[in-house]
């Protein structure tokens, strides 16, 4: 599960959340309901937590795009985590495990854990995307459009977003992030 967060995250993000700044608090909470839940797709496989997203899957512009819509709304916001959660809806067993993981950390509203995990990913990709790759999806979005072949034309609004958003976060949201970084890893290598 942690891994559909990183994986498109660290990639795909975008900039939705500059106003508040991420706490210890919530951000412990959340790594707390990622622990209690990171097993869930195996417990309950007709769930998909990693919404069809991998290497394979974003091999191509279009299928890139296809899974880019899945994760970012149509403003420009990061939507993971609300996507993870709407898939774990596939399974009320599931869906009320999670809630009450969620509700036993203090997120009574599944909104606000949404946020805290969206940006705390949008942070963890500032702390993985290195500068030079920022600065060639620019590069790439201050091309002119014609120089472009279509399908990644489609792309670019997106990869401009994305080296938008990272260089946006906070460097509070960077310090939570770099502070949880090694438990968010580990739990990636219990799957």
């Amino acid at each position: 599960m942690i891994r559909a967060f990183l994986t498109v995250l660290l990639f795909w993000a975008t900039p939705a959340f500059a106003a508040d700044l991420l706490t210890t608090d919530e951000v412990d909470r959340f790594v707390v309901v990622l622990t209690e839940i990171n097993d869930l797709d195996k417990r309950y496989p007709e769930i998909d937590v990693e919404l069809g997203l991998n290497q394979e899957a974003m091999s191509t512009p279009g299928s890139m795009l296809e899974a880019l819509q899945r994760v970012i709304n149509s403003e420009g916001e990061v939507t993971l985590t609300n996507a993870v959660l709407e898939a774990i809806q596939a399974s009320p067993d599931a869906a009320r495990e999670v809630e009450a993981a969620m509700d036993q950390n203090g997120f009574t509203d599944p909104a606000a854990f949404a946020s805290v995990g969206n940006r705390l990913m949008l942070a963890l990709a500032r702390l993985e995307v290195p500068a030079d790759e920022l600065a060639q999806m620019q590069q790439i979005s201050d091309m002119p459009a014609e120089m472009l072949p279509a399908p990644i034309r489609e792309v670019v609004p997106f990869l401009e977003a994305f080296a938008k958003a990272v260089a946006a976060v906070p460097d509070e949201d960077v310090e939570q992030a770099r502070r949880v970084k090694p438990q968010i890893d580990a739990l990636n290598e219990d799957r």
